[in-house]
Parts: structure tokens; sequence; C-alpha cells
């Protein structure tokens, strides 16, 4: 990835951004602190990959459901959006506290809600959360009053 011509690391602990920023050291690094739900900073239509591992997995859905709104204006068309998630249908996930109350049929809703179209998923490797991979047509979200 840091070959990637761009690359946005946005959280909401600047504590984490500042770890990243002393460990990694790359001019095509932005370090953006958020509000929660948000992607300041981040140009309109200029993403073509989001990724999250291990951040979704303690998000309530109702924050999931508003990143998935702002991820609109910051994707392109054609774009990969490539997030973990909670899967409280797994054994170890119902006994991790730390983990949000989720699952892949809510976490389907979410996506399909929001006008993404699902490319992928795997509920099956992890023992404690799932993977999910979406996009939209930007076209479509528009013409559906999404985007």
């Amino acid at each position: 990835m840091l070959g990637a011509k761009r690359i946005y690391a946005v959280d909401f602990y600047s504590e984490l951004l500042n770890e990243l920023k002393n460990n990694i050291k790359s001019s095509n690094i932005t370090f953006i602190k958020n509000n929660g739900d948000d992607f300041p900073e981040v140009p309109d239509n200029s993403v073509d990959l989001v990724f999250s591992f291990g951040t979704f997995v303690h998000l309530d859905c109702e924050i999931i459901d508003r990143y998935l709104q702002n991820l609109h204006r910051i994707v392109k068309p054609g774009a990969n959006i490539v997030l973990h998630y909670s899967d409280k249908t797994k054994p170890l996930a119902r006994c991790n506290t730390g983990f949000s109350e989720n699952d892949p049929e809510q976490m389907r809703r979410l996506v399909s809600r929001n006008g993404y179209r699902i490319f992928e998923e795997d509920t099956g490797t992890m023992w404690h959360s799932s993977v999910i991979r979406f996009g939209c047509n930007k076209v479509e979200a528009m013409a559906e009053g999404i985007a």
C-alpha cells in the first residue's frame, strides 16, 4: 500500500494517528482525525479502496450506518469497500464484550440500505467476525437520491 498514490489514515483517536505517524514515514500518507463517522479533508470522488480491519468490530450499527452514508461522498465509481465487522452469530464474538451487536444479516441490510452492491463476503474464515466487500454505482445511487 505504500506504493499507492495517496493513503488517507482516518481515525477518531489522535493517539492512534500519532503512533502511526511515528512508525510509518511516507509522504503519500495523510493522517486525518475524524469525528467518529466522517471523512474530513478527503476530497470528493477521490478514493478507489476503503479498507478497515479491526475497527468496525467495535462500532455499533448506528455508527456503521453513518459511516456508510458518509462514504458516498469520497468513493469513486467502481471503488471497493472492504470492512471487517463483528459477527455475533459466532461464539467467540458473543463472549467478547468489546464486540458490537452485529451479524452478516444486519451488515447486508446496512450496506444495501445505503445504496451499495455487495460483491463478496467471507463469513466462515474467522471465528469471531466476518468481512464484506462492496461498492456502489454512483449513477444508480444518485438516481435513488443516496449519493
